[in-house]
């Protein structure tokens, strides 16, 4: 079980909580603050799965590996806040479990909020859309487990330009995938025909924009 230790360091005027091999930042993070975080982590990676699980601002650790024991954790209450808010929300079980994960990317979190009709935990409802294959990678799955929002992808048409382009290309964009990464579903990574599309169609929604 991961307890937390007497801090690493201190910031003045935003609150932290130090685990072994990571920090929570609970407040915004001065600039002048990253040089002591730095010294503290040296090649450490930020971890915004963590922070988003934890309701922190920021989380940095010194490996992949430090951040999710501390992420693990945080889940469980992280999952009751989850449920107590979207109690009486009219989510099935598939999409409140899916959502009790802790995903964190924003574009498959507006994906999902827009096709549930719910806001997220600040009552925001976001728009992003899937800028790189990962990002879309993510909304593949979301779909995958919460099978009921498949038939309702086109309704993002209505969200942004760009997510109009991509749910035009849905289909395409998700046999491209598939075909380029068989283990799309473990990670999608480096320089594809995924990649070029995703860019081409954003392109072609910021011309829009442009005319409109």
């Amino acid at each position: 079980m991961v307890k937390e230790i007497a801090p690493l360091f201190e910031i003045e005027n935003c609150r932290t909580r130090h685990y072994p091999g990571c920090t929570l930042f609970l407040d915004s993070v001065p600039l002048e603050a990253f040089r002591t975080i730095e010294k503290t982590y040296p090649n450490g990676v930020v971890c915004p799965g963590l922070a988003h699980v934890a309701n922190a601002v920021m989380a940095v650790g010194r490996h992949h590996d430090a951040c999710e024991a501390v992420k693990a954790h945080y889940l469980p209450s992280f999952r009751k806040r989850i449920r107590h808010h979207y109690a009486g929300s009219g989510l099935s079980r598939k999409a409140l479990d899916w959502l009790s994960e802790g995903e964190f990317k924003v574009s498959v979190l507006a994906l999902f909020h827009h096709l549930t009709e719910t806001r997220n935990l600040e009552g925001e409802l976001p728009d992003t859309y899937p800028a790189d294959p990962d990002g879309f990678r993510r909304c593949c799955l979301l779909l995958e487990r919460v099978p009921e929002l498949q038939e309702k992808v086109f309704k993002m048409s209505n969200v942004s330009p760009e997510w109009a382009e991509l749910v035009e290309r849905w289909g395409s964009l998700y046999s491209t995938m598939k075909n380029e990464f068989p283990d799309w579903r473990d990670a999608v990574r480096g320089e594809s025909q995924l990649r070029d599309l995703l860019e081409l169609l954003i392109e072609r929604a910021s011309d829009r924009r442009q005319c409109a």
